[in-house]
């Protein structure tokens, strides 16, 4: 029904923003090296981006890869992050780490300016 698509819409949107939101910590928490603390926010994020995959199966295709990129490369982080824990080895580059969230970012923005103008 049209109810049900523009509450899942609004859903989306908030979900999104609070994505977001979310990428940004992560960022200020790789600058500030608090590694112990990221596992648990990646999974997290995770979460959130599958729950809006899943929930909006009309996204197009771009859209869904954009999705799935970000999931992966945040199960990329947390293995590497779980690793270096571990070992007490050397820990990712925050730098590296922080580009990848950053074009992350600008995809995930177009998909929260395109579900908005949907």
């Amino acid at each position: 029904s049209e109810l049900r698509d523009t509450l899942r819409k609004l859903h989306t949107v908030a979900d999104l923003s609070a994505v977001m939101a979310s990428m940004e910590e992560i960022k200020r928490l790789h600058r500030a090296a608090a590694w112990a603390v990221l596992p648990d926010r990646y999974a997290m994020l995770r979460r959130t981006l599958i729950s809006i995959r899943t929930s909006n199966p009309a996204l197009n295709e771009e859209h869904q890869a954009s999705l799935q990129n970000a999931v992966q490369h945040l199960r990329d982080f947390e293995g590497k992050v779980e690793r270096a824990l571990a070992s007490k080895g050397p820990t990712p580059d925050p730098a590296r780490l922080n580009q990848i969230v950053s074009a992350q970012m600008d995809k995930l923005e177009d998909l929260l300016a395109a579900i908005k103008l949907a």
